[in-house]
């Protein structure tokens, strides 16, 4: 028989590779989304596209009136003074979607997964990114998408294995009582979620890693640097020391909490250099109503030198070094305790695997 037309794609000079071209600005060179856009070719990604409108406003392209059942033209009808009056009182009421705009101005380079009841949603450009990546569908066939709660970490996986940065704009409270009829719900920033740290931890989310209890206990070293906090997870029973790397005061606080029923305390907190101990000063990641300096001392400040920079050493990056800093603390820490029982068996360091966190 005779072969198939190819279908067409972004990567050749058809109308959808304009259209595309036609929602950037020319300044928008250092853009990741353009390249982005570009890049798309699933078939139900590719058809929300053309829902997308060239907007300086809204940074996801997103126009919540527009039809999926209707294309509209390549090139945008310019806007009348009335509509950009129209626009700028819309931008400024306090709605979800204001607030979700908000969020990647502050976020420029990172997809935003929105939490609203039992799903994780993302509007315009995201939504056609998450539908490309990520095998989802479009909802009720307009530029939205998402995922149900349970399934927000093999989304996240699938983002950033695409090398993606995702902002999760998570619920944290009971609608704000200033928004109209006191319905939009309190939001926040509760991590970044990327490539080298892919593991969302916000409310236990992942439960396979939730311990019920009982089980061998896990130590717990925290290492302070510029790029964000990094967990070491350390367990003597498996001899492995599991690395999150890069994770905001928040994301470790859900860290501390998930494994709170077995952990060994204290947490070894290794302090960037230069940071001060101030007496009465709680450190953010601790869990509620502990307190640092409380005698049962639930944090036990270590010196910054002992995680050397891997330029200094014949390991592999910085993951290496705060994991072996750790793992030796720890068995430093529990040859101190045990000092006079000489049945103990001698561990090194070497003895135990690096894990990067992931979601397996």
């Amino acid at each position: 028989g005779r072969p198939g037309r190819a279908a067409p794609t972004a990567a050749s000079d058809t109308p959808l590779r304009r259209k595309m071209l036609s929602l950037f600005p020319a300044d928008a060179a250092s853009s990741p989304w353009p390249q982005r856009l570009l890049s798309v070719r699933r078939p139900a990604a590719t058809a929300l596209v053309w829902q997308l409108v060239p907007s300086r406003t809204c940074p996801f392209l997103f126009d919540p009136a527009s039809s999926p059942y209707q294309l509209p033209a390549v090139r945008a009808v310019p806007a009348t003074a009335e509509d950009r009056d129209r626009r700028s009182t819309e931008r400024k009421k306090k709605t979800l979607l204001n607030a979700v705009r908000d969020v990647r101005s502050r976020y420029p380079r990172c997809l935003i997964l929105t939490r609203v009841g039992e799903f994780y949603e993302t509007y315009g450009l995201d939504a056609v990114l998450l539908v490309e990546h990520c095998g989802l569908n479009p909802m009720a066939g307009k530029a939205k998408a998402g995922c149900p709660v349970h399934n927000i970490q093999a989304t996240l996986d699938a983002l950033t294995a695409q090398g993606f940065h995702v902002a999760i704009f998570e619920e944290v409270g009971a609608p704000d009582p200033t928004t109209p009829n006191n319905k939009l719900k309190r939001r926040k920033v509760t991590q970044i979620v990327s490539p080298a740290g892919p593991v969302y931890y916000h409310e236990l989310v992942l439960s396979d890693r939730t311990d019920s209890g009982g089980g061998p206990a896990t130590h717990l070293g925290i290492v302070r640097r510029e790029a964000g906090l990094t967990l070491v997870e350390v367990s003597l029973a498996a001899r492995t020391a599991r690395v999150s790397e890069r994770l905001t005061p928040e994301a470790a606080k859900c860290a501390v909490a998930n494994l709170a029923t077995n952990l060994a305390w204290p947490i070894l907190y290794v302090p960037q250099d230069g940071q001060e101990r101030r007496r009465g000063r709680t450190l953010p990641f601790l869990p509620p109503h502990t307190d640092e300096t409380a005698p049962t001392a639930t944090v036990k400040w270590m010196n910054s030198m002992i995680v050397p920079q891997a330029s200094d050493t014949d390991m592999d990056d910085e993951a290496t070094c705060a994991a072996h800093a750790i793992v030796r603390s720890v068995l430093n820490l529990m040859e101190d305790d045990h000092d006079d029982d000489d049945t103990l068996p001698s561990v090194d360091p070497s003895e135990f695997a690096l894990v990067r966190a992931s979601s397996s």
